[in-house]
């Protein structure tokens, strides 16, 4: 996976407000869920979207440290642009598509 791609379509998506291209990195029955803020699981493509549609992130994010792999997933640290909060993002893939997302946030 190439994180780095992954963070320039995500804040591309902050920026411009379409999901679509994000959304397209994710197979059809992916789960993306989050550890901190009360929100998700969100299962499926359809769902992603419409989660990220109606309760958009407002600030971009960029990797902070190198990403690691653990088992089957790769651990990469982020931090938001805005405010400095931190966190990690761990990826499951099938194909060169995510299968699985779990975003942590960081609790100081």
């Amino acid at each position: 996976m190439d994180f780095d791609d992954h963070i320039e379509v995500f804040n591309a998506a902050v920026l411009t407000h379409d999901w679509s291209a994000f959304v397209g990195r994710f197979t059809d029955d992916a789960v993306v869920e989050f550890v901190g803020p009360p929100a998700g699981p969100f299962a499926g493509r359809e769902a992603i979207a419409g989660a990220y549609e109606q309760s958009p992130p407002d600030d971009t994010i960029e990797p902070i440290g190198l990403p690691t792999v653990e088992l089957e997933e790769l651990v990469v640290p982020y931090r938001w642009v805005s405010t400095g909060a931190s966190g990690t993002m761990r990826f499951t893939e099938r194909g060169d598509k995510i299968s699985r997302l779990v975003i942590t946030f960081d609790t100081t």
